[in-house]
């Protein structure tokens, strides 16, 4: 199963989900893009602004709003809070770190969709990038 567009590790995964018959689905750009569930909106609303009608980086993101100015040691103090509401110890805004929301989000909203018939359950398989 050589491809060269792909990675030793890729193929290696691709071989497995192969040969166990298993299903792939992938959201990055949706959840990175979507204005209400997606993870850069759902930052923006866990930092407590208002999501702007402005998209940035060609629809991949969105402008926030503090209602009023913020420093950034005050923005600073509340994400540390934050992160220790959360149980963590520290605060790393790493690529898999911010980009975890989303998904996270979009679990809810099918569970109230579905009336909470349907179990939601997010594996948080920690990346150090």
């Amino acid at each position: 199963m050589y491809n060269a567009r792909l990675d030793q590790s890729q193929q290696v995964v691709l071989k497995y989900i192969f040969a166990h018959n298993l299903t792939v689905a992938g959201y990055h750009y949706t959840l990175d893009a979507h204005p209400e569930i997606g993870n850069n909106a759902t930052l923006i609303k866990l930092l407590g602004a208002k999501k702007l009608d402005i998209s940035y980086f060609e629809g991949w993101g969105w402008v926030g709003e503090f209602a009023k100015p913020t420093d950034v040691k005050q923005l600073a103090d509340k994400l540390a809070n934050i992160a220790k509401d959360a149980g963590y110890n520290y605060f790393a805004a790493g690529h898999y770190a911010t980009e975890v929301f989303g998904v996270q989000e979009l679990g809810k909203k099918l569970k109230a969709h579905f009336k909470n018939r349907l179990a939601v359950e997010f594996i948080d398989i920690p990346n150090i990038l």
